[in-house]
């Protein structure tokens, strides 16, 4: 949280040379309960330190929401955000930031950067099922091969409502459709510990592939939750095959399916395309979804966290 809370606190931006560096800023004021959004637009800055978000009103309490700095000059410049009360500056981060390239401030998550070849991990986006059950939960237009070397995908406190489980499918057309051939395209693995029994399986459908989920298809629980993370690399890259691998979680509630009250994946995996490695095309999106298709099911609960990873 970022806060001006009186009149002469500012959010500077201080850049290391010359160049081009803009900046967008959103933040919200609260006047005695009172809550109002503002934001402002600071383009081409070149050199020197700038107010980037200016003092609240008297009385009024600014919170800032997002702060964007992009470095759309021809060279690496050093961008220093700033925050002072009028007397007392202090510096909140510094990066240099190569040509094309941002630093991002979000409220509540903090600061990320988007710099290809430099290591870290960063929150892509975050999307939830809270009040209307959905199909699916797609990501599309936050994966970007150029910037990020691999990806992970979080689902947490996941449930359905009625009998199904959860499946993975891609696209290669930034989700204008979604590759469902289960002989040709696609192939999966795991091995699931249960509490009662270990099984392991593998086949060439992807509609089978069980993110670790509580459902079984002929046993529903209300009061169960999935706890899912999928891995994955090269999705942008034509000719490597796209596998993804799946760690996954139940914690079961009241029934007793054949599996017994847990299943934890602990070897899975999913690839896409089972063709020779020079025939897998690009991916740029992934869907999960519950299956099978045409089935009653739908995601009636969950969070889904999308991360980016830089490698060095």
């Amino acid at each position: 949280m970022l806060i001006l809370a009186s009149t002469t606190d500012l959010l500077q931006l201080q850049i290391g040379s010359p160049g081009t560096i803009d900046v967008h800023a959103d933040w919200m004021d609260n006047v005695s309960g009172a809550v109002g959004p503002g934001r402002t637009n600071t383009a081409g800055l070149t050199s020197g330190t700038t107010t980037i978000v200016p003092s609240p009103a008297s009385g009024a309490i600014r919170n800032i929401k997002t702060l964007h700095i992009y470095n759309r000059g021809t060279s690496s410049n050093v961008v220093t955000p700033i925050h002072t009360d009028g007397t007392t500056a202090v510096q909140l981060h510094s990066i240099t930031l190569p040509p094309g390239s941002s630093l991002q401030y979000i409220d509540e998550v903090g600061w990320t950067n988007t710099m290809p070849g430099v290591p870290g991990m960063s929150k892509l986006i975050t999307q939830k099922v809270i009040t209307t059950p959905v199909a699916t939960m797609d990501f599309t237009s936050e994966i970007n091969n150029a910037i990020y070397n691999e990806y992970e995908l979080h689902i947490l406190g996941g449930q359905i409502n009625a009998d199904g489980y959860l499946g993975l499918r891609v696209s290669e057309d930034g989700g204008t459709t979604w590759q469902a051939d289960p002989i040709n395209q696609y192939g999966h693995t795991y091995q699931a510990q249960t509490v009662s029994n270990t099984n392991s399986y593998s086949g060439g459908w992807a509609d089978n592939l069980w993110l670790g989920t509580n459902i079984e298809p002929t046993t529903y629980d209300p009061n169960s939750i999935a706890y899912v993370i999928i891995r994955t690399s090269m999705l942008g890259k034509a000719g490597a095959r796209k596998q993804f691998i799946v760690d996954g979680m139940m914690q079961a509630g009241t029934s007793a399916s054949p599996q017994g009250p847990g299943r934890v994946v602990i070897g899975g995996t999913f690839w896409h395309d089972n063709a020779l490695p020079t025939a897998n095309p690009p991916v740029n999106g992934i869907r999960i979804k519950t299956m099978p298709d045409g089935g009653a099911a739908l995601m009636s609960a969950g969070t889904f966290n999308l991360y980016g990873t830089r490698g060095s």
